[in-house]
């Protein structure tokens, strides 16, 4: 699956077939009111996408939906530090393009060595506007959401619980499509990435306690929210540069001491913790 459209902007999802006089209307109605080179430079784009998929597939691994307008994010982010902000995509020929394309979407076979030359903003960003997840994530969503009976909310956008979980399966194609459309109404790369992880650490969180659930809707952003806040407490020195931008702590490793992670694994189990003390509380008025 295929969008076109700028970062930021109307995206269309090609999901058929188009006959490249409609791939051309569509590219100039969509793109041509914020940049007037951005139609001729996503057909291209699409061209050697096409070319990518069909000559390695494997560098597509854990991407649902090509959008194209994202990829070109993650380009021009790549581009800006290689080349210390001195060139952008309109500058480069094609084949430099081309070969800048197939780095970008190689990111996740690169060695330890290369990839420790990015911070983890840089990282997140990266990955995050490759809207790249990590395998069996659209199952473990699933399972997340089956301990969730007032479904999951991130920016707004709510994902029901009913009657997803009873009329699809974990494994069903339309319901990896129903968790990229949450993922979709996320504006910026670093905070997509960052809702996939907390969404993994969900998962460990609910498999290893599965007498925990939600006893309301799940709340993405609150969880985020708070496990920023815990980082903030444990770090009162920097306090004040901390709170003045999330960036801090999307920029710290996932799954070191006092990673991201960790955070929003207290996150988690404050949330679940005391939906079971409210559960209990509740239970207790009944009775009386």
């Amino acid at each position: 699956m295929l969008t076109i459209g700028v970062f930021g902007h109307e995206e269309v999802l090609l999901e058929n077939p188009r006959t490249p006089t409609e791939i051309k209307d569509i590219l100039y109605r969509v793109c041509s009111p914020y940049d007037v080179r951005a139609p001729v430079m996503q057909q291209e784009m699409i061209i050697n996408i096409s070319k990518l998929i069909q000559a390695s597939p494997e560098l597509f691994n854990g991407i649902l939906k090509i959008r194209v307008g994202w990829v070109m994010k993650a380009m021009n982010n790549e581009l800006n530090i290689s080349s210390n902000n001195k060139e952008t995509l309109h500058s480069l020929s094609p084949s430099e393009l081309k070969n800048l394309l197939k780095e970008v979407v190689s990111s996740h076979l690169r060695s330890d060595n290369s990839k420790n030359e990015r911070n983890w903003l840089q990282r997140r960003k990266h990955e995050g506007a490759l809207n790249r997840v990590p395998q069996h994530f659209y199952d473990h969503v699933w399972e997340v959401l089956a301990r969730c009976p007032y479904g999951l909310r991130v920016c707004n956008h709510h994902l029901p619980q009913q009657p997803i979980v009873s009329d699809m399966t974990k494994y069903d194609f339309t319901f990896s499509l129903r968790v990229e459309d949450m993922l979709g109404t996320i504006s910026e790369p670093v905070y997509r990435e960052v809702v996939v992880e907390l969404l993994v650490v969900l998962y460990e969180v609910l498999t290893r306690n599965r007498e925990l659930s939600f006893s309301g809707t799940a709340n993405l952003d609150d969880l985020i929210s708070q496990s920023h806040n815990l980082w903030v407490k444990d770090n009162v020195e920097q306090r004040e540069d901390m709170e003045s931008s999330l960036e801090h702590f999307f920029n710290i490793p996932p799954c070191v001491k006092n990673g991201t992670a960790s955070y929003m694994v207290r996150s988690v189990m404050q949330t679940l913790l005391q939906n079971e003390l409210t559960m209990e509380q509740q239970r207790g008025c009944c009775l009386q």
